[in-house]
């Protein structure tokens, strides 16, 4: 069943299931059901075991079927159910698929199992078992937009009526449509990081219902953040911090415009370039407008307020010859026309333009 169904039966439940199959990409949905069965069949002064399935870190012993199994075999006298919780446990699973559909054909009836997966592979013997003995739990991740061969908008989709309604069940507040759009849109369809951007647009709203203003000017743009942390060194000559946010986003991955997080230079490259050609030319677009204070405002318009703070400080002391558009282009002309490292050719870019004129370096390199 899908996370909602589990939802909306989970509390008519009048005994556990033997085991619980927390499944897929979606963390903030696993995390949610787990809490759920933690709560509802946790004893009061019986804490659950938890373990972790996943590698553990040097010096640290790998997570053991005997460690799970002991437990759950383990009988108690005071105690009238037990819960063990494995997280992370693909690998757990995998290695000793054998060994946990063994213990399911005589489980002991006081034990609950719960295991988190991010996927099941059917190809184990052992994923039958485990449906078949217990509830299995899908935790999808949400459609950004809807899917192609539905015509509804963005303010429709999975996502935006999840987030519609957490909002209201959660922090007990509206949300206008064209809000909800735009924090999709900024945040992306990461649950965990739009349910804190809620809980922060909550406390500072101080009406029923969160607008848009509310979330222009309070939730920053998560798919360009990173973007922008490379553009504002480069703008202030800093070249070792520029060099440390690329470094950065190679390390930790960056979303696309599609929402997906890339970590590949050669993905990385032309996203990067776009970016600060956008950022470097809204900056000559308000150092022209701020000659004419009377346009200033409609020129604008758009930019959040933490964002044209920057452009506006870059745009009074920066000399026109020192943004230099042109770097960029020849830059990505060499990205689509040549066999060249991506990374190479991007921190050339770096070095370049921090100088204070424009230079031939890309047009001394080969490609």
């Amino acid at each position: 069943m899908n996370f909602d169904a589990f939802v909306k039966e989970f509390s008519s439940e009048k005994e556990p299931a033997l085991i619980y199959l927390v499944v897929g990409p979606e963390p903030f949905f696993r995390d949610q059901a787990i809490r759920m069965i933690r709560e509802r069949w946790s004893q009061e002064d019986f804490e659950p075991v938890v373990f972790f399935g996943h590698k553990k870190a040097r010096g640290e012993e790998k997570l053991s079927c005997a460690q799970v199994l002991d437990e759950l075999r383990a009988l108690s006298l005071i105690s009238s159910r037990h819960l063990v919780i494995v997280r992370d446990g693909d690998n757990f699973v995998r290695d000793y698929s054998q060994d946990i559909a063994e213990y399911f054909k005589n489980p002991n009836p006081k034990s609950i199992l719960v295991l988190e997966l991010e996927s099941m592979d059917q190809r184990l013997k052992v994923s039958q078992t485990l449906k078949t003995k217990g509830i299995h739990i899908e935790c999808k991740t949400l459609y950004e937009s809807p899917p192609p061969w539905q015509k509804t908008s963005t303010k429709d989709s999975e996502l935006a009526k999840w987030l519609k309604m957490h909002c209201q069940e959660r922090y007990g507040k509206s949300i206008h449509p064209d809000a909800v759009h735009q924090l999709i849109k900024r945040v992306g369809n990461r649950l965990f990081d739009l349910d804190k951007e809620l809980e922060k647009l909550s406390l500072y709203c101080q009406t029923d219902r969160i607008s848009l203003k509310d979330v222009l000017e309070l939730v920053s743009d998560y798919k360009r953040s990173k973007y922008w942390d490379l553009s504002d060194a480069l703008l202030e000559h800093n070249t070792a911090k520029a060099f440390q946010n690329l470094n950065k986003m190679y390390q930790e991955g960056v979303l696309d415009q599609h929402g997906k997080i890339v970590h590949n230079p050669r993905e990385l490259a032309p996203v990067i370039i776009s970016i600060l050609f956008d950022n470097f030319y809204k900056v000559l677009q308000v150092k022209e407008q701020m000659k004419y204070p009377q346009d200033l405002k409609s020129a604008l318009s758009g930019i959040p307020s933490f964002r044209l703070a920057k452009l506006q400080d870059a745009a009074r002391t920066i000399k026109e010859p020192e943004i230099k558009l042109e770097r960029l282009l020849e830059a990505d002309l060499a990205l689509k026309s040549s066999g060249s490292n991506p990374q190479f050719i991007l921190e050339k870019l770096m070095l370049d333009l921090r100088l204070k004129q424009p230079s031939s370096l890309f047009k001394s390199v080969r490609f």
